[in-house]
């Protein structure tokens, strides 16, 4: 009897530990913290039940000492909650967290950029240049998908003049 509940008792404890492992995160690995620790109230690009990852990134400037001072001690209407979540990090993890979010935002600025870059366009009307302002911060994606396409190298009155070969329906 004694040992059937020892060997119990010694499997139990391995499952416990090997599951404890599993979910534990890298101290340094910024991304796999925050999508842990972060990600379920602040998204990557919009703002809804808190600020997003860019939003706040760009309220520090990019400064992730400003972000790991934040999130050493929160502030606003959420803070209550956030230090919940944040109670049982070290400040390794918050830097962590911290040079992630920072690089994430930095890396979609340059991608932006090189997709501009890129991208010779051909002459943009202003009712375009208005739609493209918006759907910029809306659909960021769709804009760099448009701009990178044939479609945006030309304007419609040329495309409509343009034969089904050249168009490639044939």
């Amino acid at each position: 009897m004694k040992k059937s509940l020892l060997s119990v008792w010694i499997i139990g404890l391995y499952l416990f530990t090997a599951f404890s492992l599993a979910d534990a995160a890298d101290p340094g690995d910024g991304e796999a913290l925050y999508m842990k620790n972060c990600k379920m109230c602040h998204k990557l690009k919009t703002d809804g039940m808190a600020s997003s990852l860019e939003t706040m990134a760009n309220k520090y400037q990019n400064n992730s000492a400003g972000i790991v001072d934040f999130l050493n001690n929160p502030t606003g209407k959420g803070a209550r909650m956030m230090k919940k979540f944040i109670a049982g990090l070290s400040l390794q993890e918050k830097e962590a967290i911290a040079a992630w979010m920072t690089a994430q935002v930095q890396g979609q600025a340059q991608d932006q950029a090189k997709t501009k870059e890129k991208t010779a366009l051909a002459p943009i009307s202003g009712d375009t240049e208005a739609c493209l302002g918006c759907h910029e911060s809306v659909t960021p994606g769709i804009v760099g998908d448009w701009r990178t396409s044939r479609h945006a190298n030309t304007t419609p009155e040329t495309a409509l003049k343009k034969g089904y070969r050249e168009k490639g329906y044939i």
